[in-house]
């Protein structure tokens, strides 16, 4: 602050200010600007790291620099202070007091060279200004400063009674609120057989074309197939299809794929789409394989950016190209509920406008995407492992898995006659009747009328929850009993009662959805019912996986799972030699583990040992805490600590990777796989604490879980290639984390095992081997 400057402080948020010259310092103080650095120089600064003088505060050291001055004729009259306690912390702490004055002082000689003139306030421009704000995805300032169409060409003002009102060009108009990319060319619909066999002969001539399959329908296993959409060299046409052949205004489905089929399975031709997986599914329903797709802006896009799953068209459009394209699928979802007859084409004309508006963005999208999937090292994880996945899931989920429906029935009423009896044992241990699925009316049971003690309370009372239950198991026996109740509802309700209502009456099987690109380890993931859920620890779920059975006569199933997949891979990463030789020789490498952790003899090792080594084993690939590890083994911290301790002390490189991930992380902004699968991890610089710790584990996780999922995943592409070169019947049908779950013909079994698990096996070359162990049944539960 001097006559030049003046200091504007922001007091509370942003919203009032205290503004600072020479004299509203010398009044608040006491003494002018220039002796604020000696002023922070003895009391010190926490939020700037200024040490200053221990013991000396704002008002003595206000007191001392209003009476004596600079810091250096406070410290050159020291013994001369009557206060010893003052006296003596000023006296040990000079050289303190004199670095904190320098860091306190602001250096106003560098070198700037800033032209005054540039510093000044020009018009903005609105079109540079949404395209960035677009590139850094910050859509609610788009909205907020009202850019939300602008850069993107005129947007739609049709009026808002349909999702498809059609503009007067006949070009669709873009979805409500929304507009469309600029330059789009028109789109020429194909309604007669001599078209479609024109447009066969336009796409084989362009060598490659972009595509999209329009369906209504919420699963895409059940959707119905209304339109196909294509863009090749700046042309764009649109086959609307129905149920009812010869009509005017669309083609049969049949009459289509007699034309384009052949075009869709030449893999010579290059096509490009969103959701390929989605794709084949859709072409098959109506008598059309799909080869040759070199581009999925889907996996593409999740592979650059896996912190946004699942993306629309429409959203990549806005983020990588600052355009805004038509929301096609929602559109069609809003026609389909109106349409009165379910096999008319649905909104044809504006359904085609739309699609071109899409297909249109594509070439660049591809350039854009595939740049970075290079540039990020992914080339061979795109090309070689995610696109030829997307084929293996959608086979998967085309077959789908047989359950036995009599068997779950009969699990429904055994589960029911379990939770009757455990309901009369709580109300006997609780001494009343109560609402066992209230939090509240549990609460004021376990709390108040038995006495337990409350570990943790919720804004609406006491917290229930699994963790604070098993907290509380030991203490009495009606926590044990309601923790029984909660995991047979759950699993009553979510597998044993829904299952049945999910079997498809055309196919007799339960078809999931496998999610590709939805996690950020790159794990699959299962919906539509999720089947990598059902626990196989208690007995109550391997009931479950015992009605998983084989879809035909004389037919097994066939269970192969990695053995410690992560564990080998933490081996690899971390080349620590204690855990390489252990797996190299075979071991059980918690019976190892707990051999040297506790440091007795390999063959002296005990269960209760070698369980709290398999807990610390894997609580260490997850980054695991002393509290975490010791609520698992149950032991206080401090001994959990002391074992994490003598583990690292033996696994020394372990160790040594622990700590080099988490700093490269921090340099670099991201981990990634072996397969150079990347992650982003901003929060590794987030202000929270507990933020950046979690960042900080998912850091030392990622590289290990999500090279198991790479694995895993070039496996199934493997297995699925040698299925069909070997021409076995065998077929996979489940990915369940670190297991493939397949069927065979019971005289294929023995030679498909042994091909899985080679396949597995050699999926990738590492420092120690990957053990598969194979087993078959009559049954999943039976094979596992």
């Amino acid at each position: 602050a001097s006559d030049r400057v003046r200091v504007v402080l922001t007091r509370r948020g942003i919203s009032e200010f205290e503004e600072y010259g020479p004299e509203e310092v010398r009044a608040k103080y006491g003494f002018g600007p220039e002796l604020i650095p000696d002023f922070k120089g003895l009391m010190g600064d926490v939020s700037d790291n200024i040490p200053g003088v221990p013991g000396v505060g704002e008002k003595t050291a206000m007191r001392l620099v209003s009476q004596i001055g600079a810091v250096e004729d406070v410290l050159a009259g020291a013994h001369s202070i009557k206060q010893e306690r003052l006296k003596n912390a000023l006296l040990e702490n000079a050289e303190q007091a004199r670095a904190s004055k320098y860091l306190a002082t602001i250096d106003r000689n560098a070198p700037v060279g800033v032209d005054l003139e540039q510093c000044c306030a020009v018009q903005r421009d609105p079109g540079r200004l949404a395209e960035f704000l677009r590139k850094q995805d910050f859509r609610l300032l788009l909205s907020r400063l009202g850019l939300a169409g602008t850069g993107t060409g005129p947007s739609d003002s049709a009026g808002q009674a349909s999702l498809f009102e059609t503009a007067p060009s006949g070009r669709a108009a873009a979805v409500s609120g929304e507009s469309c990319a600029p330059g789009s060319a028109d789109v020429e619909a194909v309604t007669t057989v001599e078209g479609v066999e024109e447009l066969a002969v336009r796409l084989r001539n362009a060598g490659r074309f972009s595509f999209d399959v329009v369906s209504a329908g919420v699963r895409t296993m059940t959707a119905r197939v209304v339109g196909l959409a294509f863009e090749a060299s700046g042309l764009s046409w649109y086959v609307p299809l129905g149920k009812s052949a010869g009509s005017a205004d669309c083609l049969s489905p049949d009459k289509a794929a007699g034309a384009l089929g052949p075009v869709f399975a030449d893999a010579s031709i290059e096509k490009s789409c969103h959701d390929v997986k989605e794709k084949i599914i859709l072409l098959r329903s109506i008598g059309c394989e799909l080869r040759g797709v070199s581009f999925d802006s889907m996996i593409a896009a999740y592979l650059v950016d896996p912190a946004a799953p699942n993306a629309e068209m429409c959203d990549l459009a806005e983020k990588w190209m600052g355009v805004s394209v038509p929301k096609l699928r929602e559109a069609i979802r809003q026609e389909a509920k109106r349409a009165r007859d379910p096999g008319s084409c649905i909104g044809s004309e504006a359904a085609a406008g739309m699609c071109a508006v899409c297909l249109a963005v594509m070439p660049q999208l591809e350039a854009t995407l595939l740049a970075s999937v290079s540039s990020y090292g992914m080339d061979r994880l795109y090309r070689d492992v995610e696109m030829p996945l997307a084929a293996v899931l959608a086979d998967m989920e085309m077959t789908g898995v047989k359950v036995d429906a009599a068997r779950l029935r009969e699990l429904s009423r055994e589960m029911d006659s379990t939770l009757d009896r455990l309901v009369a044992e709580i109300y006997r241990h609780a001494g009343e009747e109560f609402n066992i699925n209230s939090t509240k009316q549990l609460g004021r049971v376990l709390f108040e009328r038995l006495g337990l003690p409350p570990v943790k309370k919720t804004k609406t009372g006491y917290s229930t929850d699994a963790e604070v239950l098993d907290t509380l198991a030991e203490l009495h026996p009606v926590v044990g009993k309601v923790l029984e109740y909660r995991e047979i509802s759950k699993l009553k309700s979510t597998y044993v009662d829904a299952l049945p209502e999910l079997i498809n009456p055309r196919t007799g099987r339960i078809h999931t959805t496998f999610n590709q690109t939805v996690t950020a380890t790159g794990r699959l993931s299962s919906t539509d019912p999720n089947l990598q859920n059902i626990p196989v620890r208690t007995e109550e779920g391997r009931k479950i996986r015992d009605v998983f059975i084989p879809g035909e006569d004389g037919w097994v199933i066939i269970s192969a799972d990695y053995s410690q997949i992560e564990l080998r891979v933490l081996a690899h990463i971390s080349q620590d030699a204690t855990l390489i030789q252990s797996f190299l020789r075979d071991e059980d490498i918690h019976r190892r583990t707990a051999a040297e952790v506790f440091g007795v003899d390999f063959e002296d090792v005990t269960p209760e040992m070698r369980s709290r080594a398999k807990a610390v084993n894997f609580g260490i690939v997850y980054g695991i805490s002393d509290y975490g590890l010791a609520r698992n083994i149950g032991v206080k911290p401090a001994e959990a600590k002391e074992f994490i301790e003598r583990y690292f002390e033996r696994y020394s490189g372990v160790r040594s990777y622990m700590g080099s991930i988490v700093a490269q992380a921090k340099m670099d902004g991201y981990v990634t796989t072996l397969m150079n699968r990347r992650r982003l991890l901003p929060e590794l610089s987030s202000p929270s604490f507990p933020v950046r710790k979690f960042a900080e584990r998912v850091a030392m996780n990622t590289p290990i879980q999500g090279t198991a999922a790479d694995i895993i995943k070039r496996a199934m592409v493997n297995v699925h290639a040698r299925l069909a070169k070997e021409r076995l019947r065998a077929r996979l049908l489940l990915q369940v984390h670190d297991e493939l779950v397949l069927e065979a013909p019971a005289d294929e079994a023995e030679a498909v095992a042994a091909l899985v698990a080679g396949e597995m096996s050699e999926s990738v070359q590492v420092a120690v081997p990957l053990k598969v162990d194979v087993a078959t049944g009559k049954s999943w539960m039976d094979a596992k």
